[in-house]
């Protein structure tokens, strides 16, 4: 009668003893805690996981892919070529010898030559190939250069991002951005951060603002205070996929692989600059990046773009989530209420459902649901919310 599988927060003494201070964490688990606190319990609390079975997954795969287009252009370095000046026969040369090694290396079990790991390893091959060529393609429209490849914080590069909890407590974060290209532009350097994603999450200022997508913000707020004189001029994901075509009569090779460049356009959020915009794809129809002009030259409603004063209050934000996010951890919370946004839910990916037990007919549990916002409203939203903290400033330095 008065069963509950509910425990909103551990017990001080147990929180201090799983969690450290300082807090050390990345932005995989502090999304995933921001999912539901319960399942960052079970996974980096406690550890609990599935048995490990000796099997290739999506996962393997992804990783793969990623070893792939960070050693590939070590070897374009090695022989010192560019990503614009090499031949499409070198480069599948290149990617071939690249996927080889990086199977050896990483693959594990796909090292051995069955039939099925060979499959594998083709499949590989052919999707890194694709993914590289049309990498080629985008850097052949832009005039951004790529200046960094797995750029480290706190794993052998960089420091790690530190961000303050409070006056006691801090988290240090670790993380690896996949590319950084640059354009100079007079005397200002522009930044672009790249992230490869083998799944398909695409870019959602909605998310963003909710905390669910904190990657790429934070990525390019630790890069911007390192190089200290550098501006924002997007973050983008960069999806590593095989994506199926649908052929019409009459399509030539040529059409086809335009058709198939369509699907590797980056998702993400860029400067409101057409200077920017163009340097980023030359024409800038939108084949390339999130964003098109209209016959007046400006941007089109469905761009997706932000000024440098709103790429400011989105850092900010990511930030402050972040530093929200650090204190619940470490005040030991644990709750099972995943959150909900539109038709959304972890839950249904998730692999703990067999001990959280999480039912909506319970009547303790229930979902956090997070309302939708348009861009504008989300924009408003944070401008209201710097203006708080300035008056919270203001008042704090008055009481003094």
């Amino acid at each position: 009668l008065f069963y509950t599988n509910q425990q909103h927060y551990l017990d001080k003494e147990t929180a201090d003893l799983m969690y450290d201070n300082p807090l050390y964490s990345s932005i995989s688990k502090l999304e995933t805690f921001r999912q539901c606190a319960f399942c960052y319990f079970l996974k980096y609390g406690i550890r609990a996981e599935e048995r490990r079975l000796f099997q290739f997954n999506a996962m393997d795969l992804g990783i793969l892919f990623h070893k792939a287009l960070e050693e590939y252009p070590r070897r374009l370095e090695r022989d010192n070529l560019s990503w614009r000046d090499i031949d499409n026969e070198r480069m599948d040369q290149y990617v071939g010898e690249v996927v080889e090694d990086v199977v050896a290396q990483y693959g594990g079990s796909m090292g051995r030559p069955t039939a099925q790991n060979k499959y594998r390893v083709n499949q590989i091959k052919n999707m890194t190939k694709r993914a590289v060529s049309v990498l080629t393609d985008q850097l052949k429209l832009s005039k951004f250069e790529p200046k960094g490849y797995e750029v480290s914080f706190g794993e052998g590069g960089f420091p790690p991002i530190i961000v303050d909890i409070d006056h006691e407590r801090k988290m240090l974060l670790t993380g690896t951005i996949d590319r950084v290209d640059i354009y100079q532009l007079e005397n200002e350097e522009f930044i672009k951060i790249l992230d490869y994603k083998s799944g398909k999450q695409t870019f959602d200022l909605l998310e963003v603002y909710y905390g669910l997508q904190l990657q790429l913000l934070l990525y390019l707020d630790a890069y911007l205070k390192m190089s200290k004189e550098g501006l924002p001029a997007g973050v983008f994901y960069f999806h590593i996929d095989n994506p199926l075509i649908e052929y019409k009569v009459g399509m030539s090779e040529e059409d086809v692989e335009k058709e198939r460049a369509k699907k590797f356009k980056l998702s993400g959020l860029l400067l409101e600059s057409i200077e920017i915009a163009k340097a980023l794809e030359e024409d800038v129809k939108g084949q390339v990046i999130p964003a098109s002009l209209k016959k007046d030259g400006e941007f089109s409603a469905s761009s997706s773009i932000a000024t440098g004063e709103q790429f400011d209050l989105l850092r900010e934000h990511t930030i402050d989530i972040i530093r929200e996010l650090g204190q619940e951890i470490l005040n030991g919370k644990v709750s099972a209420m995943p959150y909900q946004l539109n038709n959304k839910k972890p839950c249904d990916y998730c692999d703990y459902h067999s001990i959280c037990q999480f039912d909506i007919t319970q009547k303790d549990n229930h979902y956090e649901k997070l309302p939708y916002f348009k861009k504008d409203e989300i924009w408003k939203k944070l401008n209201m919310q710097k203006g708080d903290m300035k008056n919270v400033d203001t008042r704090a330095k008055g009481s003094h």
